[in-house]
């Protein structure tokens, strides 16, 4: 009996499901913060609800490596004129540091803090040798755009600033 017993547990220990490969390719793989904050910044993008007069489509997030930009693009529908696609482009960014700028009370701050949040993660990771600044040096260098397509899918108009500033521009 006591011999069963010992085949029983070296059986068990040696049994063990086959790993997938693609598994254990994807598991060795790492996404570093700034591929979380570019997705988490285009999940943002694609949860906003936009209100004005054309609807809003959703958005994506990119990294624009010959600019050296992080790109925030809202997608409309509908023949807007450059000035739709300005006020179009001020109430998408208004939805995306509205959570921020209630919380901090100044909209500078909150366009800071929002893309901050977006490049830090909640999981436990520590920040000890996150550079101070990281945030500021992130929004700096970001992008956010309108851009406006007819029913064929056919560009009408685009409009960009940068995030922290309230010029806005015809693309």
């Amino acid at each position: 009996m006591r011999y069963l017993i010992i085949l029983a547990l070296v059986w068990t220990g040696c049994t063990q499901a086959e790993t997938n490969k693609a598994i254990d390719y994807l598991m060795s793989e790492p996404v570093s913060l700034f591929d979380w904050g570019v997705y988490k910044a285009g999940k943002k993008l694609d949860s906003v609800e936009v209100v004005g007069r054309f609807p809003y489509q959703g958005g994506r997030a990119w990294y624009d490596w010959g600019e050296s930009k992080l790109v925030l693009t809202g997608i409309f529908r509908g023949n807007a004129t450059q000035k739709d696609c300005g006020n179009h482009l001020k109430s998408l960014k208004y939805k995306l540091i509205m959570l921020e700028a209630v919380r901090l009370g100044k909209e500078a701050d909150a366009s800071k803090a929002t893309i901050n949040n977006f490049f830090s993660h909640e999981g436990g990771y520590s920040l000890e040798r996150r550079p101070d600044g990281t945030g500021k040096g992130i929004a700096e260098i970001t992008r956010i755009e309108a851009v406006f397509y007819n029913q064929k899918d056919e560009l009408v108009t685009e409009c960009s600033k940068p995030f922290l500033s309230n010029l806005i521009q015809s693309i």
